[in-house]
């Protein structure tokens, strides 16, 4: 009987935890190696916990399928609600459109809300070109979209669609997206994943395995290992571009608010998720714990940020500022993707499948501590 194939996965994100769990199912003998201090999925402030990442998954069938194949039921280790509408779009208008994953519906509800032109059919026929990969045609049928609102959704969910999120559905995680790693590191284990904690590693000597490491100062053998950080962010919209993250704990919640919203304004724009209304445990009893990605021209970005408090008065947060308990802001670019953990399982996997088709093509040199936290 054949040796299992031996592969060192690095990090212990989503994305390298759905790797070394279908290694594990196609037989391979899998090592995780971690960081000691390995990247957070979520912020305490207080007693409010907000998710690093996006709050939402549109993959969650990458996710369905990896159990299905480890003979579990996801359902043992994650719990997951739909949500619809996907995204509430508010405009500085005044004008609301609730984004929904039936094309159909959402048509009709266009041509309800703007009936010039047959818009609905208009925004279908543009989802249709994309869903069939149909890039090129794509500005021509925007063109006939002449209803400014439903032309700035369009913009708007471009990534949406490119991700197919439309035929999937957007889902939550209760608990938090962080829940995913904790199921995937739990399925991991029962798999014989083996995981080591260490920030020296470097590359094996010429006569070891080709995918071998030293870690600290000790040879672990492998046939082939898998890096895929400098690979993450190739479906994130905002790669490298840095943007500001603004965590708000408040006293309140606002019952107009869906789990996700976008505010768009003539030169600027918030991603605004509210996620107690389906989960409550991330906030004190009555209180929302809000989680922000602003997108304004770097000279109206400030520290507290009155600019982005005086854009949702227009949107019934008028008191926002005084029910503020909690208070965190940051940058990020580079440092964090904004891709959400179905998409991050999904190239996981898929990096798996190429390592069990061709083992050498896997087998690579890394640089010295370059161990981080993975995708």
């Amino acid at each position: 009987m054949a040796a299992p194939l031996r592969v060192i996965v690095l990090g212990a994100g989503v994305e390298s935890l759905a790797c070394a769990c279908e290694l594990a199912i196609q037989g391979a003998a899998v090592t995780i190696i971690q960081p000691s201090q390995s990247r957070q999925h979520v912020i305490r402030l207080g007693r409010f916990s907000f998710d690093l990442r996006e709050t939402v998954i549109t993959r969650p069938d990458a996710l369905q399928s990896l159990f299905t194949r480890a003979g579990r039921a996801m359902e043992d280790y994650l719990a997951l609600v739909e949500i619809d509408p996907f995204i509430r779009f508010w405009f500085d208008d005044g004008v609301m459109v609730n984004f929904r994953r039936d094309a159909g519906l959402f048509a009709r509800q266009i041509d309800q809300q703007f009936p010039l032109n047959h818009q609905g059919a208009n925004f279908c026929n543009v989802v249709l070109a994309r869903r069939a990969g149909e890039h090129a045609k794509v500005p021509q049928l925007m063109s006939s979209i002449t209803e400014s609102h439903v032309l700035r959704i369009c913009q708007a969910t471009h990534a949406v669609w490119e991700v197919d999120a439309i035929d999937r559905g957007m889902w939550y995680t209760f608990g938090g997206v962080r829940q995913v790693a904790i199921a995937l590191e739990r399925l991991a284990a029962e798999l014989a994943v083996k995981f080591i904690t260490s920030d020296k590693v470097e590359t094996g000597s010429d006569a070891s395995p080709p995918g071998s490491l030293r870690v600290d100062g000790s040879l672990t053998e492998a046939d082939a290992v898998i890096d895929r950080r400098d690979a993450r962010f190739q479906d994130d919209p905002y790669a490298g571009q840095p943007r500001q993250v603004l965590l708000l704990g408040i006293n309140r919640r606002y019952p107009h608010l869906a789990h996700h919203n976008a505010f768009i304004g003539p030169d600027w724009a918030i991603s605004l998720s509210a996620p107690c209304g389906l989960d409550p445990a991330h906030a004190p009893v009555g209180g929302e714990a809000l989680h922000l990605e602003l997108f304004f021209p770097p000279h109206k970005i400030t520290n507290p940020p009155r600019h982005v408090f005086d854009c949702l008065k227009k949107f019934g947060m008028e008191d926002l500022e005084k029910r503020i308990v909690s208070r965190h802001m940051f940058e990020v670019g580079n440092a964090v993707t904004s891709s959400d953990a179905g998409l991050a399982a999904s190239r996981g996997i898929a990096a798996a499948q190429g390592v069990i088709a061709d083992p050498a093509a896997s087998a690579h040199a890394i640089g010295a501590n370059r161990v981080g936290a993975g995708a």
